[in-house]
């Protein structure tokens, strides 16, 4: 974190003081870790200045105005960003992110794009001393993914059920029609599935599936087939069904390593000889998430999918 702060020119002040608000800041923004006693928390007081948390400045400054997709759960949440806002980005819509990690895509855990998604990871732990509340409270959710509900950060949540009060709170945020909200949860999670049940949005469940079994009723995303290859690399199949059936689109999705000479990946059992999107010949050596997107044409034969937004690196 100290190296990107360098890069973009922001200074660092080593230690804590009252003079390091001598350049007259329009603002404080507080840590969750900082008490109401912190030498600069009381300076600023003294002085005037407003105090606030990050996630209340990033709530109002950067979210009201943007698609907010809040990614949300016990575990997972890092990972889950990033991947989604790996899509995005792939699929053209210059999305934002926030996420507490360094994607390999993006070499950098925030950016701010021109599309109008913003994709950020919601925290449940606490704001700031003077704002208990989750993090994720302030982020506006439109649309929003539970990974797992359980216990944990027990320093702050006393039971379970402490924990599921909080995501609860997050699932009421969001929107029902007609501002499309919507809520994709873990089929997996029991508690998950708990917290979401008074939600007003639209709610998806996702899963995974033994084998090319097939998914439990509830369930309208589902990944089949999946495989742990070398390297740490990760095959599997999703699928779509709206309302638990209808329309099939299957999502074949893989990790790989972009080396010259690297075996190509295969779908539906084929060789793929298209081309790997956002990789050069002589590109240093990493592993990056591709999709391609398929789906049954009348005749039950797999074709390329045509979305209805611009996939330009979909293949």
């Amino acid at each position: 974190m100290s190296e990107q702060l360098a890069a973009l020119g922001i200074p660092v002040y080593e230690g804590f003081a009252a003079s390091n608000l001598d350049w007259s800041p329009d603002m404080v923004v507080v840590g969750n870790v900082n008490s109401k006693d912190h030498v600069e928390v009381v300076e600023a007081q003294a002085r005037g200045i407003s105090l606030t948390s990050f996630p209340a400045l990033l709530g109002e400054r950067f979210l009201a105005s943007r698609h907010s997709i809040v990614i949300a759960g016990t575990h997972g949440k890092t990972t889950t960003t990033s991947l989604v806002a790996h899509i995005l980005l792939e699929a053209g819509r210059d999305p934002s992110l926030f996420v507490g990690g360094v994607p390999v895509a993006t070499g950098q855990g925030w950016r701010l794009g021109l599309g109008d998604d913003f994709v950020v990871e919601g925290d449940e732990y606490d704001t700031a001393f003077f704002d208990k509340g989750s993090k994720f409270l302030h982020y506006r959710p439109r649309t929003a993914v539970i990974t797992s509900v359980e216990l944990d950060h027990v320093d702050i949540f006393e039971s379970l059920e402490a924990v599921r009060d909080a995501f609860r709170r997050f699932v009421a945020l969001i929107p029902p029609a007609p501002e499309d909200g919507r809520l994709i949860v873990c089929h997996e999670s029991p508690d998950a599935v708990l917290v979401s049940q008074n939600a007003r949005c639209a709610v998806e469940r996702y899963a995974v599936v033994d084998g090319n079994g097939d998914p439990p009723p509830q369930v309208t995303w589902w990944a089949t087939n999946v495989e742990y290859l070398k390297s740490g690399r990760v095959a599997f199949n999703v699928h779509h069904a709206p309302n638990g059936n209808g329309g099939l689109k299957l999502v074949a999705v893989e990790y790989f390593q972009a080396n010259a000479g690297q075996a190509r990946p295969t779908i539906m059992g084929q060789p793929f000889d298209g081309p790997m999107a956002g990789h050069e010949p002589g590109m240093p050596e990493h592993y990056d998430l591709h999709f391609w997107i398929w789906q049954p044409n009348p005749d039950g034969v797999f074709a390329p999918w045509n979305p209805s937004v611009s996939c330009a690196h979909a293949h």
